[in-house]
Parts: structure tokens; C-alpha cells; sequence
């Protein structure tokens, strides 16, 4: 997995207590020997009318019986629990629904079923403060913003879009003199920076609010810049 994708997924998680509750449950998971491993937060994506939908995203919850937090699954199918990245209504699943693992893993199936009783809990969050969507998109600013926000497919407000701005080295630079080089972290390892803005939509364009005030300037942003 990429960092800067990482970094979205870890981002989206802070954000979930202001979309509300996650949801939780099992997957189906088998592997493609005798036995396979699935690591603690693996990640993996629901399919949904035949597309992904990377906001009801899940990943692995740890397992308190391993050092590592690892599951081991059988090629009859073992059920692993799961919880979503996200809070809110929409990340609750039925029963039988695909989800592929992204990364893919090593000696597991590329895709999973939701177990019986589905992914439940999920609630969303009401009041001053709530996020009812947060999508992912690679970039902002490049064109119209009212253009980006429909090819981020946000149709929820109050929403977040999450997007990647750069990555740059963060220790230093080598030098040629002798001794010990102090700008690095530590020998063949290098500290990134990765820049992230998170748009906050309080409501769009074509809403009641906007139409009285007879305002047709670009969607209301809050930028907010994350560094890591």
C-alpha cells in the first residue's frame, strides 16, 4: 500500500467520530492453500452495484490471542471480525456482500464475503459538527472546484473531501564531510512528509439557501492542511 494511501484511510478514521458510530461484524475469509494469514488491519473495500466504494471501507481487527495481532484462516472459510474506517448509516452491509482486499494478501482469496448477521451499527451523527460523507480524490484546484466536487461524487452535505497534495524528504540532506551524518534518521531509512487538504462542504450550489441569497459563487470551502 502506497503511504499517501495509507495516510487517506488514517485520516478518514480521525474523522469518523464526526460522522458517527462504525459498524462491525465478520467476513468470510479463505485461503487459497491449507491455511493462510491475515495480518491485523488489512484492508478491505465492499462491492456495491458493482463498483468499489472505498467510503465503506474495513479493516481487520486485531487478534488478542497472537503477538502480532494476525488471524490464521483455513481453506473451509474462517470468520474474522471487522470494523469500518468510517461512521455513519452507509457503512452498514447485509449479509453476502463482496468486499476485495486492497493491498491484496498473500495466500488469501482476493475477495471476502460480509458473514451472517452483516456489518451493524453504524449510526450517523447528528447536530453542529457532523460530516455525513467524506470521499477521496487526487486533486483539487486543477479545474472548476464545482466540477471536482461532482467527480468526487459528494452529494451529502455537510461532506469532507480528502486529497493528496505532496510528499517531500523531511531529514535533511546527505553531506560529504566525515562522521556521522546527523540529517538522517538512521542508516537506508529516509522521514517523508506528506501534505493532505481536507475541503469541508457546508452545502451546495443548487441549495435553498444559496437561491435566496441569489449567490453563485464556487461551493463554501474550509481548507485545512494536514501534515504527517
Amino acid at each position: 500500500m502506497s503511504a499517501s494511501t495509507y495516510f487517506a484511510r488514517a485520516i478518514q478514521a480521525l474523522l469518523q467520530a464526526q460522522m458517527g458510530m462504525y459498524s462491525s461484524g465478520n467476513l468470510l475469509m479463505r485461503s487459497t492453500g491449507a491455511t493462510g494469514t491475515v495480518p491485523a488491519h488489512a484492508f478491505a473495500i465492499p462491492i456495491l452495484d458493482n463498483q468499489l466504494h472505498e467510503d465503506a471501507l474495513v479493516f481487520v481487527q486485531a487478534n488478542p490471542d497472537t503477538e502480532d495481532g494476525s488471524w490464521e484462516v483455513t481453506d473451509s472459510g474462517t470468520e474474522i471480525p471487522v470494523q469500518s474506517v468510517q461512521g455513519g448509516n452507509h457503512i452498514n452491509q447485509a449479509a453476502g456482500v463482496e468486499c476485495r482486499w486492497d493491498p491484496e494478501l498473500t495466500g488469501i482469496e482476493e475477495t471476502s464475503v460480509v458473514a451472517v448477521g452483516g456489518l451493524t451499527g453504524g449510526v450517523q451523527r447528528t447536530g453542529r459538527g457532523t460530516l455525513r460523507q467524506v470521499r477521496m480524490y487526487k486533486s483539487l484546484g486543477s479545474v472548476p472546484e464545482a466540477q471536482d466536487f461532482f467527480r468526487a461524487k459528494v452529494a451529502h452535505y455537510p461532506a469532507g473531501v480528502l486529497t493528496w497534495v505532496a510528499s517531500s524528504p523531511a531529514d535533511g540532506v546527505s553531506g560529504p564531510s566525515l562522521g556521522p551524518n546527523t540529517g538522517r534518521v538512521g542508516a537506508n531509512r529516509r522521514l517523508f512528509q506528506h501534505d493532505w487538504q481536507l475541503f469541508l462542504v457546508t452545502s451546495r450550489q443548487a441549495s435553498a439557501e444559496e437561491r435566496t441569497r441569489g449567490n453563485f459563487d464556487p461551493t463554501r470551502i474550509l481548507t485545512l492542511e494536514a501534515k504527517q
